[in-house]
């Protein structure tokens, strides 16, 4: 297994990446200056499946230093060295002319020094490695002058000098600088103009990838977006702002709000508009097709026993053989849950009824969070609907009634199946803009894809989720793309036919990989139904989907990927620039944002609003 230290690993950015390259199979060194936090971060990544050394200490301590490569060392070597750790240098931020020396000693000792000591001792592990790697976490605030941010800056200049700074490459290790706006330890302005962005060379010749600085007033947001040797693309960041989070549905945040009362953000390449939802109908074409997901919401959190431990079953899948794919989560005293490990197996939870869950088996070796589990009773939809609640996480105020998680599209299945999460991306449509949409000549394709669970504290790919395309709607999807074909085909001459519709736009990411999981020879998309563990990523790219409509949610592998798939990387970026910088709310009672793929003047995304 490749091996990784990662220094202020105990939360935040390091803690994220550390949980990311966890899930791919990677053993851990963990540093952080405070004991308690580190250990109980320790012990929730190795609850993940893989090895974790923690070893709390100041990085600036040569001995502290020699213990990390010496504990790398015992776990089989070293591959990647990620410098996180840093200070301030004073607290609360002050004015460069009001800066102690001792505070910028102590910056530049923790940010500069420390972190060429710590690649100078892991050098001779990092050069056996076939592709050591060294990341350092920087600012912008090394490039750009922030009132107050001097000292922190300087020293952050001083680490793009040192072991990121390109020099360090030699045999099989490579260097990265990180660059990113940080406001992690206080508030400060974030101005408009340049981004902040640096390249990230991650590996013995491998191409570097752009990192994108976070836009708008971030408390503590930093982005990483760099491609780690041996554990694929690494897409992680530290969540949004909090008062960046939709506490409560739409509906409920004024008088005389609907579902629908919410930003639309639309993308065509990097080209962003800012409009309403209820301006949708105006932006579409007759001709063109929404792809909707049916799947119906469940109330799939239940309260449960484990001895007299109290716990909160998270109903995510039901398998074929009656078992089901479930986490398990501590409550958190405030009505929503954290994360807790998984297993082992043999575990038995006492639910309502005196019905028993026993957990068998990890879902999959990726992750010990999900496992197969046998329930006593068979009724599992009726335990649900008798003492099941909808998941609901730490942003949102406080629980919701079931209604509040359905869509517009939500049918009920007949097995009783259904999505552990809302597909929440049709959340904003109502009946009415439904009619509105038809009456302008904009068709539906439903399909189902049954969503499991994607609790915020994981961010591994999609697990294996039941879907089905019914035959109609691949007939409808086929006839879009057709028309699309013979309208390519035909010489362009100009005139009105920018407002020629015809273009396949999906409601959702589970949407997209519905569909595309239906997908055959020569990009026909064929009646299928069963179970896809597609992933899609823009090496595959989408087949069928000129664009997407999606909520704003904290990006993740899966997620980012499959935009970026539809869009391009460029166009995601800025987007989510312009979402910050704009103030959009997010996660599943937020604002929404459609991306549409830029194509050939005949067909390409959308016209100017038109009003009427």
């Amino acid at each position: 297994m490749p091996v990784a230290i990662i220094t202020g690993a105990s939360k935040g950015l390091g803690r994220a990446l550390g949980a990311a390259l966890a899930r791919r199979g990677w053993d851990l060194v963990l540093d952080a200056r405070t004991a308690p936090v580190l250990v109980e971060t320790a012990q929730v990544l190795a609850g993940l499946g893989t090895r974790v050394e923690a070893l709390p200490g100041d990085v600036t301590d040569a001995a502290h230093r020699a213990d990390l490569v010496a504990a790398a060392r015992k776990l089989g070597g070293l591959d990647l060295l990620v410098h996180n750790a840093s200070a301030l240098g004073a607290e609360p931020l002050v004015r460069l002319e009001s800066l102690a020396l001792d505070g910028l000693r102590r910056a530049l000792e923790v940010n500069a020094v420390a972190a060429l000591g710590l690649v100078q001792e892991a050098l001779p592990l990092l050069r056996a490695s076939a592709a050591g790697t060294v990341i350092a976490v920087s600012s912008d605030a090394a490039a750009e002058a922030y009132e107050t941010w001097g000292g922190y800056g300087a020293s952050k200049a001083a680490l793009g000098a040192g072991p990121s700074g390109g020099g360090a490459r030699r045999g099989g290790a490579g260097a990265a600088g990180v660059g990113g706006r940080s406001r992690g330890h206080g508030d400060g302005p974030v101005r408009g103009g340049r981004t902040g962005r640096r390249r990230c060379a991650a590996g013995a010749g491998k191409r570097g990838a752009r990192v994108p600085a976070a836009a708008g007033r971030a408390s503590g947001e930093r982005s990483l977006r760099c491609a780690v040797p041996a554990g694929g693309t690494v897409s992680t960041a530290l969540r949004i702002p909090q008062e960046l989070s939709a506490r409560v549905p739409a509906e409920q945040r004024g008088p005389g709000r609907d579902r629908d009362s919410v930003r639309l953000l639309v993308s065509r390449g990097t080209e962003v508009m800012h409009r309403a939802f209820t301006e949708l109908p105006r932006l579409l074409r007759a001709g063109d097709l929404l792809v909707v997901n049916t799947s119906p919401t469940l109330a799939a959190a239940v309260d449960g026993l484990i001895g007299h431990t109290r716990v909160v079953v998270h109903f995510s899948t039901r398998g074929d053989d009656g078992r089901w794919a479930v986490e398990l989560r501590d409550p958190d005293g405030e009505g929503t849950t954290r994360a807790r490990a998984g297993g082992p197996a043999g575990t038995e939870v006492s639910l309502p009824e005196g019905i028993r869950l026993v957990l068998e088996e990890p879902l999959s070796g990726r992750s010990g969070r999900l496992w197969w589990a046998r329930v006593s009773h068979a009724d599992v939809s009726g335990l649900l609907g008798g003492h099941g609640r909808p998941i609901r996480y730490s942003y949102t105020d406080r629980d919701q009634p079931l209604s509040a998680y359905q869509t517009v599209f939500a049918l009920p299945s007949p097995d009783g199946a259904g999505s552990a999460e809302m597909p929440s991306a049709a959340r904003p449509f109502t009946a009415r803009m439904v009619a509105e949409l038809v009456s302008r000549g904009v068709q539906f394709a439903p399909v189902t894809l049954h969503t499991g669970v994607a609790s915020a504290e994981a961010h591994e790919p999609p697990y294996p989720e039941r879907f089905a395309v019914p035959e109609t709607s691949a007939w409808l999807i086929n006839a879009v793309k057709a028309n699309q074909a013979r309208r390519e085909a035909l010489p362009w001459k100009g005139g009105g036919g920018g407002r020629v519709g015809g273009r396949v736009i999906a409601v959702g990411t589970t949407a997209v990989r519905a569909v595309e999981s239906a997908v055959g020879v020569g990009g026909v998309v064929r009646a299928r139904e069963g179970w896809t563990d597609l992933v899609v990523t823009p090496e595959r790219g989408v087949r069928v989907v000129d664009g997407l409509l999606t909520g704003l949610h904290e990006p993740e592998a899966s997620h980012l990927l499959m935009l970026e798939a539809v869009a391009g990387r460029e166009a995601i970026e800025r987007g989510y620039e312009q979402a910050l910088a704009g103030r959009y709310l997010w996660h599943e009672f937020g604002d929404t944002h459609l991306i549409l793929r830029r194509r050939n003047p005949l067909t390409q995304c959308i016209a100017p609003a038109t009003r009427g």
